[in-house]
């Protein structure tokens, strides 16, 4: 069934068409950020199960996105930041930030981010681990398609030209 994007599903005060259909959890919450990362900024964010969108709080501009294998770990705990009960995401490196502090003060709503987020996190880990395993069985390590046989490494080859039953569970 295709989305229909017509003019009744459009939401001009969210910028967004009302068919986000995968949308896990929505609504605001607070970011650690700011100048020297020290005040509590109101966003509008939006957990997919490939990432997380954070809106200002105005709504208009571009969402701050951050995609699941962009983040190491989600804490399992809440933690204490600037005195606020707190989503800690440490992001991997080579990010300007190092983690993510996320925040609401309904504690109901900040429970069901975390649990979202973890939950999402999780699933898209295993979910490109399943995947790395899969092209590893298909291409063989360090397979890259545009090398020809001749500059492709000795090892790769071994795995490259295994018989077909070998990759029967494939």
């Amino acid at each position: 069934m295709a989305a229909c994007f017509c003019r009744h599903n459009y939401d001009p005060l969210c910028n967004i068409f009302k068919t986000d259909s995968d949308v896990i959890v929505h609504g605001y919450i607070k970011k650690l950020g700011g100048p020297f990362t020290s005040a509590w900024q109101t966003r509008y964010g939006k957990l997919y199960p490939s990432r997380l969108e954070l809106y200002p709080e105005s709504l208009s501009g571009k969402p701050e996105l951050v995609f699941m294998d962009q983040i190491e770990d989600v804490c399992a705990d809440l933690q204490t930041v600037k005195g606020e009960n707190a989503i800690v995401v440490k992001l991997r490196d080579g990010f300007k930030e190092p983690r993510i502090s996320l925040t609401n003060s309904d504690e109901i709503s900040l429970k069901e981010w975390h649990t979202s987020l973890r939950t999402a996190h999780k699933v898209s880990s295993e979910l490109l681990q399943r995947m790395g395993r899969k092209a590893i069985k298909i291409y063989g390590v360090n397979h890259d398609p545009m090398l020809s046989e001749a500059d492709r490494p000795a090892s790769v080859s071994k795995y490259m030209n295994r018989a077909s039953s070998v990759d029967s569970t494939v």
